[in-house]
C-alpha cells in the first residue's frame, strides 16, 4: 500500500511555499499514518490510498 499524503504543514513545505498553509498539520498525518498502519492495513492489499489531494502551487 502507498499513502499519497499531499500537502502537510512542515517547515519543509514553509520554506518551498512561503505564507501556504496546508489543510493538515504534521502531527495530524503522523496519527492518521500511525492509526492506519495499526487498524486498516490487513484491509487494503496494493493500493495507493490518497489521504490528501491539494498540492500547493509555485
Amino acid at each position: 500500500n502507498v499513502l499519497a499524503l499531499g500537502a502537510v504543514q512542515t517547515k519543509m513545505l514553509e520554506k518551498a511555499f512561503p505564507g501556504y498553509k496546508a489543510p493538515c498539520s504534521a502531527g495530524e498525518m503522523a496519527k492518521y499514518i500511525y492509526n492506519f498502519s495499526l487498524k486498516t492495513n490487513s484491509l487494503s492489499n496494493g493500493g495507493v490510498i490518497l489521504v490528501s489531494d491539494i498540492t500547493p502551487k509555485r
